[in-house]
């Protein structure tokens, strides 16, 4: 069982999924509180929307794989962090990298969208030898985008 991915956008969105198997039932916690419940899919994957405004803050997402019997078969816990979203507004057009930062995170919480990553990465070549490795306390310059 796997948890594959933990998004979310400046408002209230937040999404994860993740792999378990086909047709079981799954409950999601946030800080040992439950969140929802939902079933896996006939390939075993689930997705599920957050109904609730997260703080930025720590946190400890958790799923569990109920069993037919009712009782936890699995569970699988893990740290997130989620940032405060960055202020555009002021003049300071950079980004210092944190643990847990990726280009895609960024991206989503200044540009709106995840996939305007590349922008970052092609304004920042001299520093990004691959967009899926950057480094606390490297600091990238956020390019302002066409219109």
């Amino acid at each position: 069982m796997t948890i594959s991915t933990i998004d979310y956008d400046d408002g209230d969105l937040m999404l994860l999924s993740g792999q378990a198997t086909a047709q079981n039932a799954l409950q999601i916690y946030i800080n040992d509180k439950i969140v929802g419940s939902i079933k896996s899919s006939d390939s075993g994957t689930w997705s599920f929307q957050l109904q609730s405004r997260l703080s930025p803050g720590h946190y400890q997402i958790r799923v569990d794989l109920i069993g037919t019997d009712g009782k936890v078969a699995k569970r699988i816990q893990v740290p997130f962090e989620k940032v405060q979203p960055i202020d555009m507004k002021n003049e300071r057009r950079t980004v210092i990298i944190k643990p847990g930062n990726s280009l895609w995170r960024i991206a989503a919480r200044v540009y709106g969208s995840g996939f305007r990553y590349t922008e970052i990465y092609k304004a920042n070549l001299d520093q990004i030898r691959d967009p899926d490795l950057i480094y606390p306390g490297q600091v990238f310059k956020l390019p302002a985008l066409a219109r």
